[in-house]
């Protein structure tokens, strides 16, 4: 029979506790539990004992908040253990942008504006962009095409490191944000962090909205201004290379944490609190790029060193949006055997916008062999037409079997005949649309190439998901 009381130990808790995790208020959560037992039946004696209870001691190495053996050891709370909306971190975040410059200055990811001296270096061996200035009025800037598109409820997580040493007359941002685009490139609306000659802060820029815009210099960080007095005791080098991070809920009025990676640790400086606070929406647009920039504003010279960027939803959910549907119709067009025609092009007209294409469907009648292909930015040999899709963001236009399409970026190809399979799914991390720092926007061309003696005449239609 069993006894009425057991205490049951897990195993090798004494050789385990060097590791041990425990809770930072022992006496808001107990390390031991009661649970009531009312009856145990005794088979030797048919009988009942009386009511007892049974207590399981658990050690405080299962309760897990902080590793008293690691001095860094990040506690649950309110801290970098959780994601802006209060969910413990558990690793399903879903990458929107991995920006690594191992093999060149990533063209096809950022676009470089480049004012009077200023100069833009990639270097091999380390992997980074260095932007230099020279004289007061130059400025470099290298923004992502892509404005990463945000899902209401989930967190958005952004890592941006490179070397952003302090220097006089030299501004430098690094962050989240874009801005109005029409050079020098004012008007800043996002999230970054500055250092102005010295002078560090945290923002938000609203030019846009009502709130006004937060800048919050390092005095006035109200986490830990990393100078050795705060709860962390680090002192921050900004000499040296640096890992800023920064996350938000949005819904148009939630928080914000900047801070920085330091030892494999997030420590953050400053919190905006903007529900409960506010009286309107903190910022316009989530819906951003991840932006370097260098002004100088005086004698002397600058630089900063661009090395890596990463922009991430924490969890998944992002294929919702409206779906969108170009083609060609139902009236018949010939296109001209051997060459290159486009077939019809789309662009987005709202800078924030994210689209991106689900399907590829194309369909001819006559018995010959087409090639198509997806490109991104080709010249046009006549200019297009272009007119607003209904109840979307975007343009589009048609080709009439005489325009043609040469370089660009051909993102998907294919062949195709009557008898063929005519209907692409083409992966949705192919191409999401962007803009250039002057707000120009991508443009992607669908081309047909007819082989052979004859014209051909070929349907087509283009599924899109729009995110906005």
């Amino acid at each position: 029979m069993p006894t009425a009381t057991q205490v049951v130990y897990y195993a090798s808790a004494d050789a385990r506790l060097a590791n041990a995790i425990v809770y930072a208020n022992s006496s808001e959560y107990p390390a031991v539990s009661t649970v009531k037992i009312d009856q145990r039946y005794d088979s030797d004696n048919n009988t009942f004992t009386t009511p007892t209870s049974t207590t399981y001691v658990y050690p405080q190495m299962m309760l897990l908040t902080k590793d008293i053996n690691v001095s860094n050891a990040t506690s649950f709370g309110d801290t970098g253990s959780i994601d802006a909306f209060g969910r413990l971190r558990v690793s399903t975040i879903e990458a929107l942008e991995d920006s690594k410059q191992i093999f060149d200055s990533l063209p096809r990811v950022f676009d470089t504006f480049l004012s009077g001296a200023t100069a833009s270096s990639w270097v091999s061996g380390d992997s980074c962009t260095i932007l230099t200035t020279a004289s007061a009025g130059d400025f470099g800037i290298r923004q992502t095409f892509e404005h990463f598109n945000y899902s209401p409820g989930k967190s958005q997580l952004i890592f941006c490191t490179g070397v952003f040493s302090s220097q006089t007359n030299i501004i430098k941002r690094v962050g989240y944000f874009t801005s109005g685009v029409v050079s020098p490139f004012s008007n800043i609306e996002g999230y970054y962090f500055e250092n102005n000659s010295g002078t560090l802060s945290f923002n938000i820029a609203n030019p846009n909205g009502s709130t006004p815009s937060q800048n919050i210099t390092r005095a006035n960080w109200n986490v830990d201004k990393l100078d050795g007095t705060g709860p962390s005791g680090v002192i921050l080098d900004i000499s040296k290379t640096q890992i800023i991070v920064i996350d938000f809920e949005w819904l148009g009025v939630g928080r914000v944490r900047m801070g920085f990676v330091i030892d494999g640790k997030i420590y953050y400086c400053h919190y905006f609190n903007n529900a409960n606070n506010n009286t309107n929406v903190y910022l316009r647009m989530p819906n951003l790029p991840i932006r370097y920039e260098i002004r100088q504003t005086g004698p002397g010279s600058g630089s900063l060193t661009q090395i890596c960027a990463s922009v991430n939803s924490e969890n998944s959910g992002l294929g919702i949006g409206s779906p969108l549907v170009v083609s060609t119709g139902f009236a018949a067009t010939t296109f001209t055997k051997n060459q290159n025609n486009v077939l019809f092009a789309v662009k987005p007209t709202f800078k924030g916008s994210n689209l991106s294409i689900d399907s590829l469907n194309i369909l001819t009648d006559s018995n010959i062999n087409i090639r198509y292909e997806v490109t991104i930015n080709p010249t046009f040999s006549s200019p297009l037409t272009f007119s607003s899709l209904t109840s979307a963001a975007i343009l589009t236009a048609s080709g009439d079997g005489s325009i043609t399409s040469t370089g660009g970026y051909v993102i998907y190809a294919g062949y195709t005949n009557q008898t063929g399979a005519s209907l692409v799914k083409i992966p949705a991390d192919v191409l999401r649309f962007g803009f250039k720092i002057d707000g120009t926007a991508d443009t992607l061309a669908v081309n047909v190439y007819p082989f052979g003696a004859n014209n051909a005449i070929i349907y087509g239609a283009l599924n899109l998901r729009l995110l906005q």
